[in-house]
């Protein structure tokens, strides 16, 4: 195949089918994926926005991992929200990837997304599969 394409190939009943998909362009960086929930309107500024961004902000180019836990409803989306869109707006990521963790199933469509649009993987090949076609 020409212009480096892909094609993968399958044998139904004896008789060959092959499927051609056009090659994909590399993501813009800096790059999001997912949709950062929107500010709630009865937002308040606490000081554990403070700290969160302190111990992230020191971490340099690491990657590092902040768990916010409490009962439902005290906030911790919208403190995590508010930090993410901070960083994005100032230009402080490379790459967002939010993924609204509602059960397991939202949490693997969304990484699958986010390989989709970062690392060009096949959509139309299901998750856990090996590389084959």
């Amino acid at each position: 195949m020409t212009g480096g394409g892909v094609a993968a190939g399958t044998v139904f009943g004896g008789i060959h089918q092959y499927r051609h998909a056009a090659p994909r362009e590399p993501a813009a960086w800096p790059h999001q994926v997912g949709v950062i929930p929107s500010r709630a309107q009865s937002f308040q500024h606490r000081a554990e926005a403070d700290r969160l961004r302190a111990a992230i902000d020191s971490g340099g180019t690491a990657v590092l991992c902040q768990v916010l836990s409490g009962m439902g409803g005290v906030g911790k989306t919208q403190l995590a929200a508010d930090y993410a869109r901070a960083a994005w707006d100032t230009g402080g990521l490379d790459v967002l990837v939010w993924i609204t963790a509602s059960g397991r199933s939202a949490v693997v469509s969304g990484y699958a997304q986010a390989g989709i649009e970062l690392c060009r993987a096949d959509a139309a090949r299901p998750a856990g599969r090996g590389a084959g076609p």
